[in-house]
């Protein structure tokens, strides 16, 4: 790597992000360059992208960052860079090797404590910078994942409830027990339900799983949330999953377990690995409380599927009166029989759509 002014950049065709971690680039960054006393360290993160980003290592204190370079003339827009918790974004001095004209824009982790959630979401910025085709928008799209940061934030800082675990729990047991059996690790791409979609489960265009994990004592009833959960306009088909879990200390696995589940089987596929752990970090799951979750250990004791079609009872945005939306409702299970299928009919439906192993 070869030192230039107050900033050091490689723009060589390395690999791409998603078969590069950040964590890595950001250790490579540290351990190949002398520690100099100002000025950062840098290093092309999405090579071939139109607007470039870089990985980047604070000379004075190690501070991790991501960079954009932005014109000169964009910074009337930035006068009132967004505060938020654990990072700071700002106009970093000019650099050499910078092209005239430009300035780069820095997102720096500021809080260490935070670095596994900065990881993630680095990683998903820079995903958004690589889609973008002008810096304009590049620009506008950091801003706006930084309130992205503030709810992961939010989520780092408190943890899972008792009812969300649960919730996860049976969203990650159908991903490892029945979609990626189906679709391969590539089935991750699919979960939804981590950034707040009507489904857990979505290919677009094709099918979508919403999933219902209870522990009452019985499954006979379940909460619909919005009149788009039940939704299947565009779709080939949608099912509803309804698992209820007991706790069982000798036959039943903690979350803890599913998620190294899953991260074992995506240890080939590095693109996919980083896409799971963003997703989790998106659904409340960090490391820093993963000690909370070892307590609870479930058994699916209970599971039910349906096929939601126009049999099936639900509410759809259609047939409301204009000005009412975001409805909540209850669902008697006794009342979808007619819709009641197996999970055999569930694989074999999937299976049918030829999704093949969509990592492959």
């Amino acid at each position: 790597m070869r030192s230039i002014g107050s900033c050091t950049s490689t723009n060589s065709r390395s690999p791409k992000l998603t078969s590069r971690p950040l964590e890595q680039l950001w250790c490579e960054i540290e351990a190949s360059h002398k520690i100099e006393q100002t000025g950062w360290v840098r290093r092309l993160i999405n090579p071939g992208a139109t607007v470039p980003a870089y990985a980047a290592v604070a000379c004075h204190g190690g501070a991790r960052s991501i960079m954009i370079d932005i014109p000169i003339l964009s910074m009337a827009g930035l006068r009132d860079l967004p505060i938020t918790g654990g990072l700071s974004v700002a106009l970093v001095p000019p650099l050499e090797g910078v092209p005239t004209g430009q300035r780069s824009l820095a997102v720096e982790l500021e809080d260490a404590q935070f670095a596994d959630v900065f990881n993630v979401f680095g990683a998903d910025l820079v995903d958004g910078i690589s889609r973008c085709a002008k810096v304009a928008e590049a620009i506008v799209l950091l801003l706006r994942r930084l309130e992205r940061w503030q709810e992961f934030l939010n989520k780092a800082t408190d943890g899972l409830s008792s009812s969300e675990v649960v919730g996860l729990f049976g969203e990650l047991w159908v991903l490892r027990d029945i979609l990626m059996p189906i679709g391969g690790v590539g089935s991750i791409e699919s979960w939804t339900g981590a950034q707040r979609a009507p489904q857990d489960f979505v290919v677009p265009s094709v099918c979508a799983i919403e999933v219902k994990t209870s522990v009452a004592r019985m499954l006979s009833q379940i909460r619909i949330h919005g009149e788009r959960q039940l939704d299947d306009v565009g779709l080939a088909c949608l099912f509803l999953v309804c698992l209820r879990l007991e706790l069982d200390d000798e036959k039943g696995e903690d979350l803890n377990h599913i998620v190294g589940e899953l991260r074992r089987l995506t240890v080939g596929a590095p693109e996919f690995s980083i896409l799971l752990d963003r997703r989790l970090i998106q659904a409340g799951w960090t490391e820093r409380h993963s000690h909370r979750y070892a307590q609870r250990r479930f058994r699916v004791a209970q599971r039910r599927f349906f096929r939601v079609d126009s049999r099936f009872p639900r509410l759809l945005s259609g047939e409301l009166a204009l000005g009412i939306s975001e409805v909540e409702y209850q669902v008697e299970l006794k009342a979808c029989s007619a819709c009641e299928c197996d999970q055999s009919e569930l694989i074999s439906t999937l299976t049918g759509l030829q999704l093949g192993r969509i990592s492959s």
